[in-house]
Formats: C-alpha cells, sequence, structure tokens
C-alpha cells in the first residue's frame, strides 16, 4: 500500500516502486505457501520454493526494467534445468553480488528465509551490527517513537528481521558519535 501512495506522489519513480509492490506480493504468495506447507527439511523446503520460479521470472519478463525483464526472459528460456543450478549454486557457493542472476535467487530466498527466521529462535550471542538470526547486514534503519526520544533498529537485508541497535552507533563500523 506503501509504494503505491509513493507512486501517486512521485512519478519519477512510479515504474519502479509498481514493480516492487508486485515483487512483494509474489513474495507474500512464496511465504504464504511455506506457512501452509510447513515443511522442515531443508529439501522440503527447496520443494515449496521452486514451482514458484516461473512465475517469478514471467512476472519480471512482463513488468522489470527492460535488462532486469530481458534476462528474466533467458532464464525462462533455459528452463528448469538451469532454474535449479541457479538456486543451488547460491545456496551453496553464493553468486558474486554484480551478476544478474543475484536479484532473481534473493527474490526466493528473501521469503524462505523470514518463514525459517519466524521458525527459529534467535541468537543470543551476536554482534549487534548483523543480523541475530542469519548475520546478514541490515539494509534499513528504523526509528520508532518510544520513551523519551526514538528507539532504533535495524532490518536484516535477506531475513528481515529486526533487531534494537542504539542509536548513536555506526552499524557499518560500530563507531558511536
Amino acid at each position: 500500500e506503501r509504494a503505491e501512495e509513493l507512486a501517486q506522489s512521485y512519478s519519477f519513480a512510479a515504474e519502479m516502486l509498481r514493480f516492487y509492490k508486485e515483487i512483494t506480493g509474489f513474495q507474500k504468495a512464496v511465504y504464504g505457501d511455506l506457512q501452509s506447507a510447513r515443511p522442515t527439511d531443508p529439501g522440503e523446503q527447496v520443494n515449496v520454493i521452486l514451482p514458484h520460479i516461473p512465475s517469478m521470472l514471467a512476472l519480471v519478463a512482463r513488468i522489470g526494467p527492460p535488462p532486469l525483464a530481458a534476462h528474466a526472459q533467458k532464464l525462462l528460456r533455459e528452463g528448469e534445468g538451469g532454474w535449479r543450478l541457479l538456486t543451488a549454486g547460491f545456496w551453496q557457493w553464493g553468486i558474486p553480488t554484480w551478476s544478474k542472476k543475484v536479484f532473481f535467487v534473493r527474490v526466493l530466498l528473501q521469503p524462505y528465509r523470514e518463514y525459517l527466521a519466524d521458525q527459529t529462535d534467535k541468537r543470543l550471542d551476536y554482534d549487534p551490527r548483523t543480523c541475530p538470526f542469519c548475520a546478514g547486514r541490515p539494509v534499513v534503519g528504523v526509528l520508532r517513537p518510544e520513551g523519551y526520544g526514538a528507539k532504533r533498529s535495524m532490518v536484516c537485508h535477506l531475513c528481515s528481521v529486526e533487531w534494537d541497535f542504539p542509536r548513536i552507533v555506526c552499524p557499518a563500523c560500530g563507531e558511536s558519535a
């Protein structure tokens, strides 16, 4: 809803915000399927996610920015063997962040990691600059009104776990003001 509201106010960003809205709607469906299936074994979890790949690629091919849409069409032509290799490669070895393929894997991996985080207790002994669930780096800081000022928390780039973080500390280097 917020993306659509912003798209109405900021026409220069409307196309990207609508793309974002469609992608998050897709991810919500993947998360819902994981919740319904309640897979416990990693192999089962991957089997719940893999059937979503063709619809994700078709969505990106239809409404994505041209370079991403072209890559989605290419991956659609590669078929299931290419998709399995893509996802297995990412989960086993990682894909370089400069690769075009990382976008597609992250679209699938994010709801999967969020599902796992919701099913698992968070670590108590963690570096506060990283996610207490998966040790991912924060993608965004959030300020919330609380007490005499504002409470600050970080949100993980991969699993969307939110954790408290001191307001006057740099999340990258840990230096305080």
